[in-house]
């Protein structure tokens, strides 16, 4: 689809080259200009959006948690690997809101935290609890 506009392969961006990857390995996603949408893995998986930003780095966005740090390079093998099970989301919430996301990798049959981000509740008095998210498209 994307590489049908683009033209020759060294021509295609980082986002052309992740939708034409996702196309081949049947992964549904959409795809808008500057942003790719992907649909998490059913029943438990969690969406993710690569959007390039106006400096050119890109920013992923994992149900919630969030990196502005990748460059052109990195944007498909981290995309692998947030579709993979290999990666996995925690979301924390009091009362039903999610105030922390937690994204882990999974090295020798352990998961580690890979990056965290959160907000603050103030909902501080009602119970926490952990929602875990894995997509398992790879």
């Amino acid at each position: 689809m994307c590489s049908e506009e683009a033209g020759a392969e060294n021509t295609l961006t980082a986002l052309d080259r992740a939708a034409q990857w996702l196309h081949d390995a049947g992964i549904p996603y959409h795809k808008e200009q500057d942003c790719l949408y992907i649909t998490g893995f059913e029943p438990d998986g969690f969406d993710i959006s690569i959007t390039r930003q106006k400096d050119g780095a890109f920013l992923f966005w994992c149900e919630g948690w969030q990196d502005f740090d990748f460059d052109e390079a990195q944007v498909q093998d981290f995309l692998k690997w947030v579709l993979s099970s290999q990666c996995r989301l925690l979301v924390k919430s009091r009362g039903a809101r999610p105030c922390e996301w937690v994204l882990q990798k999974s090295i020798e049959n352990d998961w580690h935290v890979f990056s965290s981000i959160s907000r603050p509740s103030y909902l501080f008095w009602k119970r926490a609890t952990v929602a875990v998210f894995q997509n398992r498209w790879l």
